[in-house]
């Protein structure tokens, strides 16, 4: 005699047909913008740029002995990063936007992922009293600050599906007059580190699920990262603020590696459901049979 526990799992399997398969995406569409803003004492220069292929900004600015720079580039390949850097009075920003419009090239609606990897980077923040920025009078991390001086350094990172945050990454150091603060949210690196007034991280890998595309659909997808220092100094005489903040992630939107990866399950419709419930019944009915004989 046939198993009926045999029958039933081959006619539920026969009956759904569930599958899963990859399928590619197809890139309509990218963007990348970049814009950075440097302001030394008084004075200020800005910078943007936009671009399918490559893009490149960068600014800087000087007044006595007071220094602003910033920078961010980013490619078709998904390469891309955001410096700021500053001496004294200062206040330096980068931002870096890559946005993609992105179609499920297939006509069954599938689940996407988005794998892509944070590089090595940086942040610090410092100001001490000898003016010169080294020096055994220096207060590493902010400790010998003088009162209403400051250092801050940050970056931010982002990606949002169709305008809604779906992954972020921030941290910011500051160091004053009562030494080195970190304050930290969302995802942490791998091997993030705080010596003093130094947040180190190294290579880390993420996977985002962005859920259902349906057939022939497309989705917005933005990755945004921003880099900024800021420094605050009342006496260049006798003081000094630095800070520094670096940010990248060769993420290969575009390139041979697989960014944007897709799977499927076919969903049974409620006539296949009707269908099951037949066969069900049919087995019922089949293994009476067997028991009355």
């Amino acid at each position: 005699m046939i198993s009926n526990k045999k029958i039933l799992n081959t006619t539920i399997a026969c009956i759904l047909g569930v599958s899963a398969f990859h399928a590619d995406a197809a890139l309509v569409s990218l963007n990348i913008t970049g814009s950075t803003s440097t302001t030394a004492g008084a004075t200020t220069t800005n910078d943007s740029d936009a671009s399918t292929t490559s893009m490149s900004a960068q600014s800087d600015a000087f007044e006595g002995s007071n220094s602003s720079y910033a920078n961010s580039r980013g490619n078709d390949t998904g390469w891309f990063y955001s410096t700021a850097d500053g001496g004294n009075n200062f206040l330096s920003q980068s931002i870096v936007t890559q946005s993609y419009n992105v179609t499920n090239d297939s006509n069954n609606e599938q689940f996407f992922d988005f794998s892509f990897e944070v590089m090595n980077g940086s942040i610090s923040s410092s100001c001490g009293d000898s003016g010169y920025g080294y020096g055994e009078n220096v207060g590493y991390g902010g400790g010998n600050c003088s009162v209403g001086d400051s250092a801050e350094a940050e970056y931010m990172a982002q990606i949002l599906f169709n305008g809604s945050s779906i992954w972020d990454s921030q941290a910011t150091i500051t160091a004053d007059i009562n030494g080195s603060t970190l304050a930290q949210s969302g995802a942490v690196f791998n091997n993030a580190n705080l010596s003093g007034n130094y947040l180190s991280w190294s290579k880390t890998s993420f996977n985002i699920d962005l859920g259902l595309v349906a057939a022939n659909a497309s989705f917005i997808l933005e990755y945004i990262v921003s880099t900024k220092v800021e420094g605050n100094l009342l006496d260049i005489s006798t003081g000094y603020t630095s800070a520094y903040a670096q940010f990248g992630d060769p993420n290969g939107f575009s390139s041979t590696n697989n960014t944007f990866n897709s799977r499927s399950t076919n969903v049974p419709t409620p006539a296949v459901l009707g269908l099951l419930g037949l066969g069900l019944v049919g087995l019922g009915m089949s293994r009476r049979k067997i028991i009355t004989k």
